[in-house]
């Protein structure tokens, strides 16, 4: 298999995912990548890593919902074997709650009731997150108020870089030599500030 796919699939180490993304990124992304893990980076690592599989290779990327529902992932098996044993649990407090009616303890009968309530609560994520992998390919990863703030500032530093390069252009005579090499900064820290607020847009609907 794949290595990096391999890697996709078991939800691997972040340095080993990193050490496989290597040089296939642009120096700032893999500098700000090697900052260290947090749920943020390690999205980003693994939608960059995603682009590095061959396409033509359906038995590697699977493109379709069926292929999806037979090249199931450990994280995904993982999930549905959690949504079983919850499902079974669920069914067997439905029996005993029904079996308890008749019967004095109360507080037995609502201790059942809220731990099915919070079943389906639970049971609702999972299959949010199936249902998620089932339509995209990869799973959602929730963001902490940490790691969001985290964003926040990488968004502040980006646009930090964004204005310092348009006004650098704006002082560069046309003829510098300096004027390719700022568009360049400038044209990636701008793509890279739209890909940001793109996400943060997305994460709000």
């Amino acid at each position: 298999m794949n290595p990096i796919q391999h890697w996709l699939d078991t939800d691997g180490d972040y340095m080993e995912g990193l050490a496989l993304l290597g040089s296939q990124v642009s120096p700032f992304l893999f500098a700000c990548l090697s900052k260290g893990e947090n749920t943020y980076n390690r999205n980003r690592l693994r939608e960059e890593l995603q682009k590095q599989i061959p396409v033509s290779d359906p038995a590697v990327l699977p493109t379709t919902p069926a292929d999806r529902e037979v090249h199931r992932p450990a994280a995904v098996l993982q999930l549905e074997q959690e949504a079983q044993k919850l499902m079974n649990e669920r069914v067997e407090l439905k029996a005993r709650l029904r079996a308890r009616m008749d019967s004095p303890d109360a507080d037995g009968r609502q201790a059942d009731a809220l731990r099915i309530l919070a079943i389906g609560k639970e049971l609702d994520s999972l299959f949010g997150k199936i249902g998620f992998w089932r339509e995209h390919g990869y799973l959602p990863i929730d963001q902490s108020p940490d790691e969001a703030q985290e964003q926040v500032l990488t968004l502040m530093n980006v646009r930090t870089y964004v204005s310092r390069y348009r006004s650098l252009l704006k002082k560069l005579p046309a003829d510098s030599p300096r004027r390719v090499e700022a568009q360049r900064l400038l044209a990636h820290y701008e793509t890279e500030k739209q890909r940001i607020e793109n996400e943060n847009r997305t994460r709000t609907i």
